[in-house]
């Protein structure tokens, strides 16, 4: 028998394993952005609920939240699903509510989620003059999107908390942005006003993550371990240095 040639045979065999792994990575790598950009579409539009998840609408946990944020004197809006031409996804029900001083959005939104299929996300949302906004929400922060955060996107979440206490938050964003940094609220108080800001958010979205480094998102998760005086729950962008200088 001869070795040199079962060797040569194995070394081959692992050197093309490795060039079909390397392969799929770079494919994985080169689809990464696209999809990500599939996923924030700048051109969403608010339609009525589609039939299929008519149903949900009735859900016992969607009336809890709906409930705790009329507890919190938000008022309903609006009910919709979300529609855009670059992306074909399931439909999923959202729900709009207002809270009339300071005003600020109240949203629940149903997600995906691994297990359970979906789940009910809320965010608070306040849209100040000169494109700042902030966001507080009881959902979870993907590290791997850290490097695609915008400046004047300011948010907190806060996975899992009382909504009171997600609302408490929310409250004291608002204060640093109006009272800090002497910024009018932009908030509007129709679903027209808030499917623009949406639009304008994702736009921004795609810039950013055109501008960004495929390398810099696939390092952001191990970066952030290392960093853990900036967690990735909060984001404060550039407000520190505006309520110093405002």
């Amino acid at each position: 028998m001869d070795f040199g040639l079962i060797s040569g045979y194995f070394l081959l065999g692992t050197m093309g394993l490795s060039v079909s792994v390397t392969g799929l990575f770079v494919f994985v790598l080169a689809a990464t952005k696209p999809a990500l950009a599939r996923q924030h579409p700048d051109d969403l539009t608010a339609v009525p609920i589609a039939d299929e998840i008519a149903p949900m609408a009735q859900d016992a946990e969607l009336g809890r939240l709906s409930d705790e944020l009329a507890g919190l004197r938000f008022e309903h809006v609006a009910d919709f699903s979300w529609s855009s031409g670059q992306l074909k996804f399931a439909p999923r029900l959202a729900s709009l509510f207002i809270h009339p001083s300071p005003r600020c959005w109240g949203t629940i939104e149903a997600v995906s989620s691994g297990k359970d299929g979906s789940e009910f996300v809320v965010a608070f949302v306040t849209a100040f003059e000169n494109g700042w906004s902030v966001t507080a929400s009881n959902g979870r922060a993907d590290a791997w999107l850290v490097p695609l955060r915008r400046p004047r996107r300011l948010g907190i979440w806060a996975k899992d908390a009382p909504l009171r206490e997600v609302f408490r938050l929310h409250q004291e964003q608002q204060r640093r942005l109006s009272e800090g940094a002497g910024l009018a609220n932009a908030t509007g108080t129709d679903l027209d006003s808030y499917v623009a800001f949406v639009r304008q958010v994702n736009t921004e979205f795609q810039f950013q993550l055109r501008r960004t480094s495929i390398w810099r998102i696939i390092a952001a998760p191990s970066r952030a371990k290392k960093t853990p005086e900036n967690p990735v729950s909060e984001w404060w962008g550039e407000l520190r240095s505006v309520e110093r200088t405002a």
